[in-house]
């Protein structure tokens, strides 16, 4: 999660259900995302607990796989997956989506599985310009979250077991053993108050060994993973006008102040929302050179980078990452390389060490926070030493939609989809009037109720002795 944030602290396992502010304190960026966070995490549970994993409205179910005019279509609806609502609004082809993937140009005859893939971003105000304020100079005040959704299919192994609707379901290729990251400050002193953010540039797999020069061959020979690092937690961002020759781009602005400017020898990342929808991550390039009156950037090609092409419909801009060659550092594309199991040095004694055998995808990102009174914040085991955490996101999450076959020219298969009806169209609905069943059970509920009152007034009720008896009791007194 990107943005001018000045910390996260958030915490699940503490079962906050709400932030309660104080009088005459200031209010902090980090106690509204909290309460924010509390809120989606409540939602999402509830949501989770009553509609499981993933399931649809069946009055407003969306995301029917169906295949017409030669192609397949997702229709338009609502539905949930693993407590985050995704809505298409209108019925779409497979390759026309709104949040399009990397999709096959043409596919194999066999079986496959439609899926949603649902995901998050944040978007700044580059991306969408109404987040500014225009009274107040077009500050970007805030950002916003958005979940992502993608459906994609994934073809079956022949004679696997086809998944069903009601299975727990992750696509084919999703390796569990994902990576993980400790971070240590090596007897340094921390100069700033940031948020730094450490994000997997190129995915890979390290190898267990722990050596450098990529994967063992029993990994299939993945790609060494490389990262890249921001002290400002990847906030700085610059928007792209145009592409004035093939190496010099005109940016909206080069930064107001030292923390937010461009300067000759950073690394810049060209990203757009095609680039995200894809979730590419593209070779870095270098800034040679500034021209701030004419917002002018020169930069260099890191490796055979392609010019991206520039369209202001998919909001391009620059990011900015804090890297930096050294003589102990040597770069890879402006990227740093993963050595796993050994300590690799940001800046400021601070280190980061990522896990061997273990699995790394572009866009993985773990945040943590440097404080000048405090130090590194970092979770510790008992023993004191840091400990080596998941990625904080972003999150994925997946629902199983249909199971498909594919002949070549036609597509045909079953709808997989979860449903759920609504609390009035299973109490039955108008008028206030209950259901059937409903109905006879509130009424033998109430006819047993009126039988045990009477026989609680019986009991209650003292009886009468005879006269007889009465008289006779006298006379012997």
């Amino acid at each position: 999660m990107k943005g001018d944030f000045s910390r996260f602290v958030f915490e699940p396992l503490k079962h906050y259900s709400g932030v309660l502010l104080q009088q005459g304190r200031v209010l902090l960026d980090s106690d509204w995302n909290a309460w924010a966070r509390i809120q989606e995490q409540l939602r999402r549970v509830l949501l989770r607990d009553v509609v499981g994993s993933a399931a649809a409205p069946a009055a407003q179910a969306g995301f029917q796989i169906t295949f017409a005019d030669g192609a397949l279509w997702i229709g338009a609806g609502r539905y949930y997956v693993d407590g985050v609502l995704v809505t298409n609004t209108a019925k779409v082809r497979l390759d026309q989506q709104p949040f399009l993937p990397v999709l096959p140009e043409t596919y194999a005859p066999g079986t496959y599985v439609a899926y949603l893939d649902v995901w998050g971003r944040t978007v700044n105000a580059v991306q969408d310009a109404r987040i500014r304020e225009v009274a107040l100079g077009g500050s970007d005040t805030t950002v916003r979250e958005q979940p992502v959704w993608q459906v994609l299919l994934a073809e079956q192994p022949e004679g696997a077991r086809a998944p069903e609707g009601g299975d727990a379901w992750t696509p084919p290729g999703q390796d569990a053993a994902r990576g993980q990251l400790a971070v240590r400050l090596d007897g340094a002193t921390v100069t700033g108050n940031r948020l730094y953010l450490v994000e997997i540039h190129t995915a890979g797999r390290t190898p267990d060994s722990g050596a450098a020069g990529g994967a063992p061959e029993e990994d299939g020979g993945a790609a060494q993973p490389t990262f890249k690092w921001s002290r400002s937690n990847g906030a700085v961002v610059f928007g792209v006008l145009s592409w004035t020759t093939d190496d010099i781009v005109r940016v909206t602005t080069v930064g107001g102040s030292l923390e937010t400017e461009l300067k000759v020898g950073d690394w810049v990342e060209f990203v757009d929302d095609t680039i995200l929808f894809q979730r590419q991550a593209l070779p870095l390039w270098q800034v040679t050179s500034i021209d701030s009156a004419e917002q002018l950037v020169t930069l260099a090609a890191s490796e055979n980078n392609t010019r991206p092409e520039i369209s202001a419909d998919s909001h391009p801009f620059l990011r900015r990452w804090d890297q930096q060659e050294t003589s102990e550092l040597a770069l890879t594309g402006g990227t740093v390389p993963v050595v796993p199991g050994e300590w690799l040095d940001l800046e400021d004694g601070l280190q980061v060490r990522f896990a061997a055998g273990k699995t790394y995808a572009s866009g993985d990102e773990w945040h943590f926070t440097t404080r000048v009174a405090t130090g590194l914040e970092w979770p510790e085991d008992e023993q004191g030493q840091p400990r080596a955490l998941p990625r904080s996101g972003p999150y994925s999450a997946y629902a199983l939609l249909a199971l498909l076959s594919y002949d070549g020219s036609t597509w045909s298969g079953s709808d997989q989809r979860r449903t759920f009806q609504t609390l009035t169209a299973l109490s039955g609905g108008g008028g206030g009037q209950p259901a059937p069943d409903v109905a006879a059970l509130v009424k033998t509920l109430q006819q047993q109720v009126r039988e045990l009152e009477k026989r609680v007034q019986a009991l209650e009720r003292k009886p009468e002795e005879p006269r007889g008896r009465r008289r006779a009791t006298r006379a012997k007194a």
